[in-house]
């Protein structure tokens, strides 16, 4: 009997090493030379040069298929668990480039879950806070505390990783309880005496420097199979 082409659990590190094995590109998916001008067969292999210190990973949960559930093409989803660490992600093994800061440790700091089928479903997150370290998961409007290990990797969908020993600021709006409204409402008054002065001081851009933190980390997102 031949095996299962899918095993009956996945590590992420089995998406990894799917992702970077060597690919037949045979004849009915030829590789253009550029030198010869003709069509050869060849191998393909994806590897990464450099990670970036936020890194995004995406499950391919979603696949199209010529020949769907009822014989008919069509889009289905893979609800098959994956299983990845919280802690110390090592990436050493895929990586082609030179080591960046001494290593390629990994810590998770959110999840992104999809419940449904790829016509419609439900999203849920998990994330820890940057600065206690607790994690939450988040269902619509409500919130408990809790870790994606075990059942809470069932349904993960787009994994959330930062370099470990990375340093970076965080800037965290107060709590509504917390805001000083006498402060704000004097704010508010200084700012419409001074209208007149709009193209000498310019507009007041409260909270600019907390949107230009947020705007500065741009992650890079790798697809997995």
């Amino acid at each position: 009997m031949d095996e299962p082409r899918i095993p009956a659990s996945l590590t992420l590190d089995d998406c990894l090493r799917a992702f970077s094995s060597r690919e037949l590109l045979d004849e009915n998916n030829p590789w253009f030379c550029p030198v010869c001008r003709k069509n050869r067969t060849a191998t393909k292999t994806l590897s990464v040069w450099r990670y970036p210190d936020f890194l995004i990973i995406i499950l391919k949960r979603f696949v199209y298929l010529e020949r769907g559930p009822g014989g008919v093409a069509g889009s289905v989803k893979l609800d098959k668990r994956v299983q990845f660490p919280v802690k110390e992600l090592d990436l050493n093994p895929y990586l082609s480039g030179p080591l960046q800061h001494g290593g390629e440790l990994f810590n998770l700091y959110a999840t992104v879950c999809h419940f449904g089928s790829p016509t419609g479903g439900h999203y849920t997150a998990y994330t820890k806070h940057p600065i206690s370290g607790d994690w939450h998961y988040f269902n619509d409007s409500q919130v408990d505390p809790r870790v994606p290990e075990g059942e809470g990797q069932d349904d993960a969908y787009v994994l959330f990783y930062q370099r470990s020993g990375l340093n970076f600021t965080v800037n965290i709006p107060p709590k509504m309880e917390d805001i000083d409204y006498e402060e704000e409402i004097s704010t508010q008054n200084s700012k419409e005496n001074n209208q007149s002065l709009g193209p000498i001081l310019g507009p007041l851009n409260i909270g600019e420097t907390s949107v230009a933190a947020t705007a500065s980390i741009e992650p890079e997102t790798v697809e997995l199979d």
